[in-house]
């Protein structure tokens, strides 16, 4: 039978050095707010000066000034796909003929590591970038395991995965920054498909999605996994108006949750994630400003038309 790709022992093979853990502290998603106001009624006794200002304000002003009111204020619906790179893990090339094969995809049972990390070169290619478009810390990379001797099925889109291994408390894992940020009023899903390999000790798996370096969704071990099979793992998280998570980048990272007693391994495929909702965008600074002076230079205007001076 073939090594699995980079797999950790019990102490008595490789083990990866330490790396940093994904920080897992939650942003408070909660924000209610009150946005009710009390409005003073006009006295009684005074004549609402409506003709009067009228006279004295420009109509184009007003709808300049409102118009980007409602530039910087209308929802915006969205509901699309997002897109992220290299999401099936199909991306990584090469002409090592040791590695991979004339069309330059890796050979079966092939995969690719970092330098520091790779530890059997008859399987392991050495590069600094083993799953293009990713980050990668630790005992992680590209694999091939189409096939049916760890996968009765091989892997669910394409040839390759992405894997990450595990021992005791040191783990693998792969993250990527998208070029979208959260908005608020969105809810955001992630779908990823995560497995684990025949002949070898299931390992822990985790799967989150960051705001900036902050969790807002984990998912760990909470769908579980048989050898050789596929389950796909869903974590998804509503921005509210005010999150601080509003505006940041988007941050996807799949990692193998480290805490096995035995060298264990998890793999990754399919990374899909989806928006739906209606966005609201926080109000633009200068329409705020524009609508704040129509307020003043209107209020100027009404004192002047105004017989009795509001």
């Amino acid at each position: 039978m073939a090594e699995a790709l980079g797999a950790p022992t019990n102490g008595t093979g490789h083990e990866p050095a330490e790396e940093r853990q994904p920080p897992e502290k939650a942003i408070d998603m909660g924000n209610d707010f009150d946005r009710s106001t009390d409005i003073p009624a006009l006295a009684l006794n005074r004549p609402i000066p409506s003709l009067t200002f009228m006279k004295h304000f420009s109509f184009p002003g007003l709808s300049f000034c409102l118009s980007l009111g409602v530039v910087a204020l209308h929802p915006t619906a969205l509901g699309d796909a997002i897109s992220i790179l290299n999401p099936s893990f199909e991306g990584l090339t090469g002409t090592d003929p040791a590695h991979f094969d004339t069309a330059g995809n890796l050979l079966p049972y092939h995969g690719a590591l970092t330098p520091s990390e790779s530890q059997n070169p008859a399987l392991e290619y050495k590069t600094l970038t083993p799953v293009p478009g990713w980050q990668v810390s630790g005992n992680a990379g590209t694999g091939n395991y189409s096939g049916t001797q760890y996968f009765l099925t091989g892997s669910t889109d394409g040839q390759n995965v992405a894997f990450a291994s595990g021992y005791q408390s040191l783990h693998g894992w792969i993250s990527q920054t998208l070029g979208e940020h959260y908005q608020a009023g969105l809810t955001y899903e992630l779908k990823v498909d995560v497995g684990t390999l025949i002949g070898y000790p299931a390992g822990g798996y985790t799967v989150s999605l960051f705001a900036g370096s902050t969790a807002v969704a984990n998912a760990i071990n909470t769908v579980a996994v048989t050898p050789g099979a596929f389950s796909t793992v869903t974590v998804s998280t509503r921005i509210d108006l005010g999150s601080a998570a509003a505006g940041l980048p988007i941050t996807i990272t799949l990692a193998n949750f480290g805490r096995s007693q035995v060298g264990n391994q998890v793999v990754f495929d399919n990374v899909r994630l989806t928006s739906s909702g209606t966005a609201v965008p926080e109000p633009s600074p200068w329409a705020l400003a524009m609508i704040g002076l129509f307020g003043w230079f209107a209020v100027g205007r009404i004192r002047r038309a105004s017989p009795w001076g509001i």
